[in-house]
């Protein structure tokens, strides 16, 4: 008798990682291979934990994000709201939050956009942001 495996429901999403000095970037702790270790180790759990599959379909990696270059002309931002109001995706994972960017403002109105749209914010060692549940 052979058993049926159920495939999970697929759930695609943008993965985050950023850096603010030259110096976080040469550090072992916070680099950018770091975080995506950190994420893909994630990943990894996240998908034997849960009900869904989920798939990451692109890192958005910014080194030295605190430089002169505004958060306006962050590129990789602006791809993940425009993924956000066209729904391509159904998440999106930092190390932190406040690893998204300097400016908590900007994350706090990041956040809340996405669970309006009902995409999920994960941090990789807090887990699922439910502003509902705070």
């Amino acid at each position: 008798m052979e058993t049926k495996q159920v495939s999970k429901p697929l759930k695609l999403g943008y993965a985050i990682i950023r850096v603010s000095t030259p110096k976080q970037a040469e550090v072992q702790h916070g680099s950018l291979e770091q975080q995506r270790h950190m994420i893909e180790r994630w990943l990894e759990r996240q998908c034997a934990n849960a009900d869904n599959e989920y798939r990451i379909v692109k890192f958005i990696e910014e080194d030295i994000s605190g430089r002169a270059e505004s958060l306006h002309k962050r590129h990789g931002m602006k791809e993940l709201e425009r993924a956000m109001d066209r729904r391509e995706i159904d998440f999106f994972v930092a190390e932190k939050v406040d690893r998204i960017a300097r400016d908590q403002i900007y994350n706090l109105q990041l956040v809340r956009k996405a669970d309006l749209l009902g995409i999920e914010i994960f941090e990789v060692e807090s887990g699922r942001i439910n502003l509902r549940d705070r």
